[in-house]
């Protein structure tokens, strides 16, 4: 089938100081369905480009990387080709960025724009449309202007496991990783940080406050993300979370540098997230590198993902999880490394693209 392709973000590494943390989904997710035979036609502005400007994903190009070799076969296309499925992650109004802001300031992106274009022609075509709300931040408006007209029923996925909803009923999509390359991943036999976080700010800070500050004293804690990129936040997080050490944002294909050297990380996440059981990629990131994933029982279904021994309602439960863990055997590590592994069978790339295909086909 045909499918156009509409995201703001990177199939590539992208730049550093952005907060597209899905382009490494993504690229796997558009790898897997060209592999299934699909052709894929990305709609949106092609910022996949090296230093000197050159398109990193093209048909004249060669990788030794499989992943990359296949992406080469992506298609570009800035008008409106004719296509089975339009598939759009969906991007929101951001004054100042892609709305309310003059279209020739050097802060103006036509991500917004662009996607009200597509899905205004396609929505009176004979195209099935396909949102994926991976923010939550749809509206009942936005999915009344997607569904107005429409000549086909549109589907919305939510990475959630109980979805938000609004005007239509959402269907679960995760994150996808690649499950076998994460099969047998050791746990870090020695490590320099009992906490490493990856993943900037947004809406996190209740959370910073209920489970990590109190007990940021007592052991090696690391975040690193967007949490000093503006001074008035940076202030306000060091004398707010004194205790803990952040870095700046770091590309994703750099995570390792953090979660290699890292005993835990917990699974912050907005309040939306959890009252949702919203599950994002940090699950898998961060077990890709033998690095124990701590649930908050505060966010719904984590018992799916997290076994009950790591699963922390406060502070108080993390400060004794995290002397236990220092204290345990690396085998007893392994062991809780390999559970969490075994439960991420629903974020397999497989069963990711079944999900898609159950509804494109």
């Amino acid at each position: 089938m045909k499918i156009g392709y509409s995201a703001w973000g990177f199939v590539g590494d992208g730049v550093l100081d952005s907060p597209d943390g899905g382009r490494l989904t993504r690229a796997l997710m558009l790898e897997h369905l060209i592999k299934k035979g699909h052709e894929i036609i990305w709609l949106q502005e092609n910022r996949d480009v090296d230093v000197n400007g050159k398109l990193l994903f093209h048909s004249d190009n060669h990788y030794d990387d499989e992943q990359k070799q296949t992406l080469c076969k992506l298609k570009y296309d800035d008008d409106f080709p004719e296509i089975d499925v339009l598939f759009v992650e969906w991007r929101w109004r951001l004054p100042g960025r892609n709305c309310d802001v003059d279209k020739n300031s050097d802060k103006y992106t036509p991500d917004f724009d662009r996607q009200t274009d597509l899905i205004t022609y396609y929505r009176s075509k004979d195209t099935k449309i396909c949102v994926w709300d991976k923010d939550e931040t749809m509206t009942e408006m936005d999915e009344y202007f997607v569904s107005r007209k429409c000549r086909r029923d549109i589907t919305i996925f939510s990475p959630a496991l109980f979805p938000i909803k609004n005007l239509f009923a959402r269907i679960t999509l995760h994150f996808p990783c690649d499950l076998e390359k994460i099969k047998g991943t050791k746990i870090n036999a020695s490590y320099e940080n009992d906490i490493g976080y990856v993943g900037s700010q947004y809406e996190r800070d209740y959370q910073v406050y209920k489970y990590v500050n109190p007990i940021a004293k007592y052991y090696s804690v690391v975040f690193v993300g967007n949490w000093t990129k503006y001074p008035e936040k940076a202030k306000r997080n060091k004398v707010n979370f004194p205790d803990i050490k952040f870095g700046d944002r770091i590309l994703p294909k750099n995570m390792g540098d953090i979660y290699n050297k890292s005993l835990s990380t917990v699974l912050l996440c907005k309040q939306n997230y959890a009252e949702h059981g919203h599950i994002t990629q940090r699950l898998h990131e961060c077990l890709s590198f033998g690095t124990l994933a701590i649930g908050l029982r505060e966010q719904r279904g984590i018992e799916q993902f997290i076994p009950e021994e790591l699963i922390i309602d406060d502070a108080f439960d993390l400060n004794n999880l995290l002397w236990d863990l220092t204290n345990s055997t690396n085998e007893d590590k392994q062991k809780l490394l390999d559970d969490e592994i075994a439960r991420l069978k629903p974020f397999d790339i497989h069963n990711v693209i079944k999900v898609i295909e159950s509804v494109i086909k």
